[in-house]
């Protein structure tokens, strides 16, 4: 910008102060009125301007000019500076001058002047972070004062109220009965911290020691809920329960089915308890275990249809996810096919690796519609191929069947192991009847039938609740048991009075069976090798008040050095088999067995045979039992016996098979032991 001139070109100053012109300072450019850095003169001789540029004033320049400015009343931030009145850093001048005002920004105020104003805003009842501050009243921090003066707040900020005042402020709240997160604490009433002061109690020093008490359970009626016993404990809060989704169940379920050499419905039990769970939540849970385990090998043939590769090649943390989806969508017509495969690919997303979910979603969307669906093997071609695939069994057991009894006898021993079995239980004859055990159900709600298999069986067709929670349960009355194993227990005749022999008792349902037949008049020694089940065996027994039952741990194969236990009357052996005979309520079992499997435990059921040979006394009777339909296992183990044993006579022999709506499947013979 040039300067502005004569019409003869020369500056107007020369003309007006008749002097050479004052060279600019700015870095060789020219400025004027209105030019950044252009400043009055602070002398105030009029027309006589400077133009400085930044950090060209010389120091003098700068202190006379602020000298200059104090003398007529103005202060370092006011509104000649620059700022505007209620800019930020606004405040009044502490004086009270009408019409002066001083705004100092953040440094620019010296220490003299905070200090000044802050006292003079002490003298008018002003404290650090009141209104005046420019906090409203009822924000965050703020505390009415507590001298209690009408119309005078303290508004606190932290860290900016000094500790005499603080101190001085809960000093005046204890004395109004004010405690740590009261309502005087700006804390709700019922918020978190409140708690209400009982009337009348103070924690009061000791007058000997001159110290407060030791906690606040010292003076228990200060305390709201208070124990009704002085001086009790306070009671421990519960564990949380873990909540779990029936899917989520089943999936923990399905992963430890084959492994873990226990029964579904232990694990299950194992996960429902400390579980929080409702009612339908356990049944569709126990529903998808014992589905996807019984059709498991439709199940895969589906998979492996839709996702174009064997179930070999599709990792073993997604196996099971896709089997609980596509049992929901091919036998589960209640369920939305969108809700199945919308909880598989949360599934996938928890516990699969990533990307998981998208072949999931891909799999169950691509899957057949129906079972009828589903690429089978041709049934001309390979019939026990074909059975085994459609009937969900393996193949090489299917082969061993129809091998022996035919195709349309395998068939339809697959058919009944995929059956859902009946609940059936067992009057407990020492405390009640079937009648009265069938009122006893039915005043529960319970919808209970007499089983026509056995005099003592009740079939329950409909549970409210689970059978743990039944009274008629609680009390002893009845326990679980299926119609074959009441058979097998029916063949000892235990009698009043005789010492029998249980070898293998776990879990105890049989050894109670023995029990209640005796009258409880017997003296029954039970030999369980599984800690676990011998527990189960004494817990069975106090339930139903059966005091003759005695339960010791024990390996059965070397029963002749039991103290005790010899000689019997009689005894059991209810060896552990395959349980092809109860597939239906053992689903995991057709999975785990291999052809292998069979040879080695007839091996062990010799040999549990042969040591109860020695226990029995002369005249005594020995029963051998499985809950399997395998000869092998069966028949031969007990000729093998016999031919071993001279002394034994074959006097009665049990053969069962599983059939649709029947009981279960096994296998018990009786033998009697000769006086020689």
């Amino acid at each position: 910008m040039s300067r502005a001139k004569t019409p003869a070109g020369r500056p107007w100053y020369d003309r007006v102060r008749g002097r050479k012109p004052r060279p600019s300072r700015g870095r060789g450019g020219k400025g004027g009125e209105g030019a950044p850095g252009y400043r009055p003169r602070p002398d105030g001789a009029p027309g006589e301007e400077t133009r400085t540029h930044r950090g060209e004033t010389d120091a003098a320049g700068r202190v006379e000019k602020k000298r200059e400015r104090a003398r007529k009343g103005y202060r370092p931030g006011t509104q000649a500076g620059g700022r505007k009145r209620g800019g930020f850093g606004y405040r009044p001048r502490p004086d009270g001058a009408p019409g002066e005002e001083t705004r100092t920004h953040r440094g620019e105020a010296d220490a003299a002047g905070r200090v000044e104003i802050q006292r003079e805003r002490a003298r008018k009842g002003y404290r650090p972070g009141t209104q005046a501050g420019g906090r409203k009243r009822g924000g965050f921090g703020y505390r009415p004062r507590p001298e209690g003066a009408p119309g005078e707040e303290t508004r606190t900020h932290r860290g900016e109220a000094d500790a005499a005042g603080r101190v001085e402020q809960k000093r005046e709240r204890a004395r109004k009965g004010y405690r740590p997160g009261g309502q005087a604490g700006g804390r709700k009433r019922g918020g978190f911290g409140y708690r209400p002061r009982s009337e009348g109690v103070r924690r009061e020093k000791d007058p000997a020691s001159g110290a407060a008490p030791a906690s606040r359970q010292s003076v228990p009626e200060a305390r709201e809920n208070v124990s009704p016993r002085e001086g009790a404990a306070p009671k421990r809060r519960p564990a949380r329960e873990r909540v779990l989704t029936a899917r989520a169940c089943a999936l923990a379920v399905l992963r430890r089915a084959l492994g873990s050499g226990l029964f579904v419905s232990e694990l299950l039990d194992r996960e429902f308890r400390g579980a929080r769970m409702r009612p339908d939540d356990r049944g569709l849970a126990t529903e998808l275990v014992f589905g996807c385990l019984r059709m498991r090998g439709t199940l895969d043939r589906a998979i492996e249809q839709s996702a174009g590769r064997p179930m070999g090649r599709i990792s073993r943390e997604l196996r099971d996810i896709l089997r609980l989806g596509m049992y929901q969508l091919l036998y589960l017509g209640r369920i939305p096919a969108y809700a199945a495969v919308d909880e598989s690919v949360k599934l996938a997303l928890r516990h699969g690796r990533k990307g998981a979910e998208k072949f999931v979603n891909a799999v169950l969307r691509n899957a057949p519609k129906e079972v009828g669906q589903v690429r089978m093997p041709d049934r001309a071609v390979d019939p026990a191929a074909h059975i085994a695939a459609a009937r969900s069994h393996p193949e090489w057991l299917v082969r061993r069947w129809a091998d022996r009894m035919g195709e349309a006898e395998a068939e339809a021993l697959c058919l009944a192991g995929n059956e859902a079995p009946p609940l059936t239980a067992r009057v407990n004859t020492v405390r009640a009847t079937r009648e009265s055990l069938l009122a006893a159900l039915a005043a529960e709600g319970v919808r209970a039938v007499p089983n026509p298999g056995h005099p003592l069986a009740v079939d329950i067709e409909e549970l409210p609740r689970p059978i743990p929670e039944l009274a008629a349960f609680r009390n002893g009355l009845f326990w679980i048991q299926d119609v074959a194993a009441m058979r097998v227990a029916d063949l000892v005749g235990a009698r009043r009075g005789e010492r029998i022999a249980d070898l293998c008792a776990g879990p105890g349902g049989k050894a109670a069976a023995l029990a209640a037949s005796a009258g409880d008049g017997a003296e029954l020694f039970c030999v369980e090798l599984n800690p676990a089940k011998a527990e189960m065996v004494r817990g069975n027994a106090a339930r139903l008040g059966l005091r003759s039952i005695r339960c010791v741990v024990g390996d059965a194969r070397e029963a002749g050095r039991i103290p005790g236990l010899a000689p019997a009357d009689r005894a059991l052996v209810d060896a552990p088999c395959s349980n092809t005979g109860v597939l239906r309520r053992r689903p995991e079992a057709r999975w785990r067995l291999r052809p292998e499997d069979i040879p080695r435990l007839a091996a062990a059921q010799g040999a549990l045979l042969a040591a109860a040979a020695d226990v029995v006394k002369p005249g005594g009777v020995l029963v051998y039992g499985t809950c399997s339909i395998e000869p092998d296992e069966n028949e031969r183990v007990v000729a093998a016996f016999l031919l071993a044993h001279p002394a034994y006579l074959l006097d009665e022999e049990l053969r069962m098979l599983p059939r649709t709506g029947g009981c279960d499947g096994g296998y018990a013979a009786r033998m009697v032991k000769r006086n020689l």
